[in-house]
């Protein structure tokens, strides 16, 4: 009898270490540990998933699924029950779990366990991770936009200065025609100054367009934001794309109700 009684206690001495020792190993874990079994009732949970919920463990024990709050539950709810009733016995999905108050993106992992009538339901939080994926592609887009717009803005620099110095010697033409109106006979000052006039109104329109090429080659990265009005910005676009409309037959209207619009 007494050797039976000091086996006993030696058994539940290896059973309370082995029990000790697994919830140290749990609590250890920086993820959210519970175990739920097939009525959808918590059967126990680790210390983060505690503090996740600012909640005791022993307050979570016993409680219903998604005591916290129901409608967060739901997609859990399912993903437990694809565990419970199919296979494999590892269901894995990415669900958002209340976690110190607000609801947090997690890679949630359910694997059945004894007789498949209880599940463990491992949670990590897979925010950070989001994020970080979120910046990567923020900045992979703007690689792109700018290896594209690289060799546009070296184009366009290019454009703007060929065509801004041949531009001077128009519009200094243009003014020695006017001055040569006012000393020709009455009859040819009114042709002459017309054609000067078109003359500086073409080499304004230009001006106004290698403006806006200028404005692309330019490397504006670095400056701050600010608010400008919509109204000029749209009349810059209408010059540079005028031709392009008129050769398809494009009607480029601005509303009035545009003046006084910001943006930034």
């Amino acid at each position: 009898g007494i050797a039976a009684v000091t086996s006993s206690l030696r058994t539940e001495e290896r059973l309370s270490h082995g029990a000790s020792f697994l919830r140290a190993i749990l609590d250890s874990i920086p993820a959210s540990v519970s175990w739920v079994s097939k009525d959808m009732t918590y059967r126990g949970a680790n210390r983060a998933m505690a503090e996740w919920l600012e909640v005791s463990e022993d307050g979570i024990i016993g409680r219903p699924l998604g005591f916290m709050s129901q409608g967060e539950s739901r997609v859990l709810h399912d993903l437990l029950e694809q565990a419970f009733q199919g296979d494999p016995r590892i269901t894995q999905a990415e669900i958002p779990l209340r976690k110190y108050g607000k609801l947090t993106p997690c890679l949630v992992t359910v694997r059945k366990f004894g007789a498949g009538d209880e599940a463990v339901v491992i949670a990590v939080d897979v925010s950070e991770q989001k994020e970080l994926q979120a910046r990567m592609e923020r900045e992979r887009t703007r690689a792109l936009f700018s290896a594209k717009m690289t060799p546009l803005g070296e184009m366009a620099a290019g454009i703007a200065h060929e065509v801004n110095n041949p531009l001077g010697i128009i519009q200094g033409n243009a003014t020695v025609l006017r001055a040569l109106a006012e000393k020709a006979p009455a009859s040819d000052t009114a042709s002459i100054l017309g054609a000067a006039q078109k003359i500086e109104s073409s080499v304004q329109r230009i001006a106004k367009i290698i403006q806006s090429l200028r404005g692309i080659a330019r490397n504006a990265e670095g400056d701050p934001f600010v608010r400008m009005a919509l109204r000029p910005i749209i009349e810059e676009l209408r010059e540079v794309m005028n031709t392009r409309f008129k050769h398809r037959s494009i009607r480029f209207d601005c509303d009035a109700g545009a003046e006084g619009i910001e943006i930034e």
